[in-house]
């Protein structure tokens, strides 16, 4: 099923197929905090590989983000994306762009139900379902800012994005970063299919397999897309109220605290050029 929406929403396919099963599914209530676990050490993953043919390999397809646009907004105190931190409350200047995450294999990616699993998702009492624990970073970057980002990255192939950004805090004057809290993993869309999609996928498809987030995972050639839609597909987004006209590096980056046991973490990000001009913004090229 696919949702058509107004042209300042840019809409590459729909993920709502199997949103109510999953409100449905989640009044469940969250383990007790007295019950948590210990916490896991950051970047350590946690969801296995599950596939006999290896693990998944999730990576970004480059071409969606070929069409990010400023969007003037206003948020109420009381949005979900104001009271789960993805927004601050009042007239906002944000900068909208879609997300397309592919699973290129060997494996699939397994999740199953988020109840079953709470080491993996968190419940959003606001929304009333619940969050994958790591979907996707959304940074801004200054150019210069990026070059050196993209040097440390290289030069540290074992750690995972925040490891380096705590290693390195005077990144953060280079870059503003979005807070997307995301829902899940499941099949959308065959890889090539979406607007503006460019990347094939080097393996024989699966059969579609996972139909919404009561019972997620991504299948092999399959992709997972969240495109803007206020007020039901929140965080996709930076806010850019306070950034001068200038020429900035927007990256996008999967898996980024690496939850997910994945067979290559070093495909996880893609960037792209992007001019901030009057409230307006254009794509330049791929970084």
């Amino acid at each position: 099923m696919h949702l058509y929406l107004p042209p300042i929403v840019r809409p590459v396919c729909l993920r709502s197929a199997g949103l109510v099963a999953v409100i449905i599914a989640a009044t469940l209530l969250a383990p007790n905090a007295a019950f948590a676990k210990k916490t896991v050490p950051i970047c350590t993953p946690q969801v296995p590989c599950s596939d006999p043919r290896g693990c998944p390999d999730l990576d970004l397809d480059p071409g969606i983000l070929r069409g990010p646009i400023i969007d003037i907004h206003t948020f109420a105190a009381t949005d979900c994306a104001v009271v789960e931190g993805m927004a601050t409350a009042g007239t906002r200047t944000m900068l909208l762009f879609s997300t397309q995450t592919n699973n290129i294999g060997p494996g699939a990616l397994f999740l199953g139900n988020p109840a079953d699993h709470p080491d993996w998702f968190e419940f959003s009492a606001c929304h009333g379902h619940y969050h994958i624990k790591d979907y996707a970073d959304y940074r801004l970057w200054t150019v210069d800012g990026y070059s050196r980002w993209k040097a440390l990255r290289a030069a540290n192939p074992t750690l995972c994005a925040q490891q380096v950004l705590d290693a390195n805090p005077d990144l953060a004057t280079q870059v503003i970063r979005g807070n997307k809290l995301g829902l899940c993993f499941y099949d959308v869309v065959a890889m090539l299919e979406a607007h503006n999609a460019t990347e094939a996928c080097p393996r024989t498809p699966d059969t579609q397999t996972y139909f919404g987030c009561d019972y997620a995972g991504l299948s092999v050639c399959w992709a997972d897309i969240y495109e803007p839609i206020y007020g039901f597909v929140d965080g996709q987004w930076i806010d850019v109220t306070d950034v001068p006209n200038g020429d900035y590096v927007l990256e996008n980056e999967s898996n980024a605290k690496r939850l997910i046991t994945e067979t290559d973490y070093t495909n996880n990000s893609i960037a792209a050029l992007i001019r901030i001009q009057n409230k307006k913004a254009t794509y330049q090229g791929p970084m």
